[in-house]
């Protein structure tokens, strides 16, 4: 009987040694020249430096699992109190970085908060206040006598029969109630029939009609406004649990999309399992899914806010509501590695002092991401204070926005009590009783609805993602809707001071600011299109540059002809912005050349001109300086020089006065395309502030 507690004790540390689950831990090591060092590495460059290294680590790196994620410059490890823990390969790693003349950085990983609805704790019931009506204040009061009633000894005189007294008072309870006055009927709501096309959104989903938050949004005159605009798919990622793309309402979303890294990927991922095959058993992701692209026109479910849309669902929640900052970063990487336009985060990292390198390797995958020109939408949280310590929400910068939540009033923008605030949040959404659709796939299911910053992030992604299909560039997407956001109500309620620094979400006002924004960016592109194709044939450089796209042209014009002085020019240009954000540059250019062509200059030969300008002036220097040279030194032979470069000089000024008198004479033939003109310059002049403030 003895060695019973001693096979129960064994017994014990097996389960407990068998339940022992992996962790990760992050890596980030540099060389001094910013080149990324693989940790597998480290232990063959120690013994190149005849320095032994720690055998049991070095053993360990040659057999885990290290996944590298090029993108966002990281490593994670899978380490296990087993074999090697996060405290020991750490150390391992700064030890040698240190020796080795390396920047390391090395964290185990933590866990971040899935913002779904704040679960209230249970308060204990207090003392219920007397109701209002006086005729039953007298029947309450009888009941803190009847608690001596309830002691173990029994009354001794006849006295306490007194307090049967006040049950007298009962009696009013038997007269007849006053009626109230009937209220009036309320409209009924529009029937639900299979197939019928809701009024306000145009659409046929089943549960449309009860999307009163869209309607309220004009999200049907929305869709129709947007849609002879519609130029392309956007790719949106959303970093949630997972959701299952046999739903009618995701399958039409599902992509396959090419690896930049090489390969592809179909439909989504699952960090946890390292497959495509996602959980769904937490429906968080579902629901944010639900209402930011679910399928519309589908006699199905609800219609989403984006309807052009590929969804790349990338799972960083597991079914028990865990999310590791390994797997979050990972789904960055993922995100760049396939080209997402948007990535809609649902999670967030309140870090600690002792957790500042987590912290910093965080901001390194989000400043990857933000270099890759993926617009990053997060909530602020449901906790009712500031979000400045929180991450992603607090990231900043031209491709990031953060989100509070409102509440349910139509006509007034008001902030949530519970949603977090502060200078941080760049707009505020719908967030309280958001249709996702029923808790069953049948139509006897019950209606299921979200509240919190989660449900107004995936409204305003779904925003991001109506711009980036009519064009938008990513870098004017959060400038335009931050401008066409409504005016926020802090009075109601008093007793909640929460202030953001945006205003609340207008989809239609942002999508009427994007349609003149792509318009006059179109107009823009044709017309400066058609000045290049000009200078391409009175210059006799190659043609193709003329069926090349305007950024292309414009690119390879600079690249052989730079004009260093040109304002705007491409030589100056950040070299990893995008075509498009190119494009915008030359706006700002084609913008003075607009406004030059309507003050008498050559805009239609403006690259000519600006070149010869630029050669006349160097030849003006060269003449000052054999001047000064022949004077200072009396050298008499470079008179014959002197003379030529004057020559030079001569030609290029009369070769300027000559594209002047050529630009005068086109004026005076250009009638059917000055209409054309005025209307671009008036365009690009209306949109040059916002590009400047956006350079700014």
């Amino acid at each position: 009987m003895q060695t019973l507690p001693l096979l129960f004790l064994v017994w014990s540390l097996i389960l407990v040694g068998a339940t022992i689950t992996p962790s990760d831990t992050i890596v980030s090591i540099k060389t001094l020249d910013d080149n990324d060092v693989d940790v597998r590495r480290l232990p063959k460059m120690l013994r190149d430096y005849d320095v032994s290294p720690n055998e049991e680590v070095a053993l360990f790196l040659e057999a885990s699992e290290i996944r590298n994620l090029k993108y966002v410059r990281l490593q994670i490890v899978q380490t296990s109190p087993s074999t090697v823990d996060s405290d020991t390969l750490c150390h391992f790693v700064n030890e040698a970085s240190a020796k080795l003349s390396l920047a390391a950085e090395c964290a185990i990983d933590v866990d971040g908060r899935v913002f779904g609805e704040r679960v209230r704790k249970k308060t204990p019931k207090e003392t219920p206040k007397p109701p209002t009506k006086p005729g039953l204040k007298t029947t309450l009061t009888p009941q803190t006598t009847l608690t001596p009633q309830t002691t173990p000894k029994p009354p001794t005189k006849p006295g306490p029969k007194t307090t049967l007294t006040p049950q007298t008072t009962l009696t009013p309870q038997t007269t007849p109630k006053p009626r109230r006055t009937p209220k009036p009927r309320r409209t009924p709501k529009a029937r639900r029939r299979y197939g019928h096309i809701d009024s306000d959104l145009h659409v046929n989903d089943y549960d449309a009609v009860d999307q009163k938050h869209f309607k309220w949004m004009k999200m049907g005159d929305v869709w129709q406004r947007a849609l002879p605009y519609v130029t392309r798919k956007a790719k949106v990622a959303v970093m949630d649990s997972g959701i299952n793309f046999a739903d009618p309402d995701f399958e039409p979303l599902m992509g396959y999309l090419k690896k930049q890294s090489g390969g592809h990927l179909y439909g989504g991922w699952n960090f946890f399992t390292n497959s495509p095959i996602l959980t769904n058993k937490l429906n968080h992701g579902t629901q944010v899914s639900k209402i930011l692209a679910a399928k519309a026109n589908n006699t199905f479910g609800i219609a989403g806010m984006a309807q052009n849309v590929t969804l790349v669902p990338l799972q960083v929640v597991d079914d028990s509501e865990r999310a590791p900052l390994s797997k979050l970063i990972a789904a960055i990487d993922m995100a760049i590695d396939v080209g997402v336009d948007i990535a809609a985060m649902s999670v967030g990292f309140e870090f600690s002092t002792q957790e500042a390198i987590q912290r910093a390797l965080l901001l390194q995958a989000l400043h990857a991401s933000q270099e890759h020109n993926i617009l990053l939408v997060s909530p602020a949280g449901n906790d009712g204070k500031d979000a400045s310590g929180i991450l992603p929400c607090s990231l900043g910068g031209r491709r990031a926005i953060c989100v509070a939540a409102m509440m349910d009033w139509k006509k007034l923008n008001v902030l949530h009590p519970e949603s977090n605030f502060g200078g941080v949040v760049d707009i505020a959404a719908f967030g309280t009783r958001i249709l996702t659709g029923r808790l069953t796939d049948s139509l006897a299911g019950r209606l299921r609805y979200m509240t919190g910053t989660c449900a107004s992030n995936a409204l305003v992604a779904g925003t991001l993602a109506i711009l980036i299909s009519v064009g938008v560039d990513s870098g004017m997407v959060k400038l335009l809707i931050e401008e066409s956001t409504d005016q926020m109500n802090y009075k109601i309620p008093a007793r909640y001071p929460h202030r953001i620094k945006g205003g609340a979400l207008n989809v239609l006002k942002a999508v009427e600011s994007a349609i003149s924004w792509s318009k006059a960016n179109q107009e823009v592109a044709h017309v400066g299109k058609l000045f290049i194709i000009d200078a391409v044939e009175s210059l006799g450089w190659r043609s193709d540059y003329a069926a090349a796209p305007l950024s292309f042209a414009l690119a390879a014009l600079d690249d052989e002809h730079p004009v260093s002085h040109r304002k705007g020019s491409l030589a100056s240009a950040d070299p990893a912005h995008s075509t498009v954000h190119i494009l915008l540059s030359e706006i700002d250019r084609l913008r003075d050349e607009f406004n030059a062509y309507e003050s008498g200059w050559a805009s239609d030969l403006a690259v000519l001109l600006a070149d010869e300008r630029h050669r006349a002036t160097r030849a003006e220097m060269e003449v000052t300086e054999l001047e000064a040279l022949s004077k200072s030194r009396g050298i008499s032979g470079l008179t014959p020089m002197l003379e030529g470069e004057r020559r030079r000089a001569d030609l290029a000024e009369a070769e300027v006065r000559r594209l002047k008198r050529a630009e005068e004479i086109r004026r005076s033939q250009a009638g059917s395309t000055g209409p054309k003109l005025t209307g671009a310059v008036d365009a690009v002049q209306e949109y040059g502030r916002d590009n400047d403030a956006l350079r700014r």
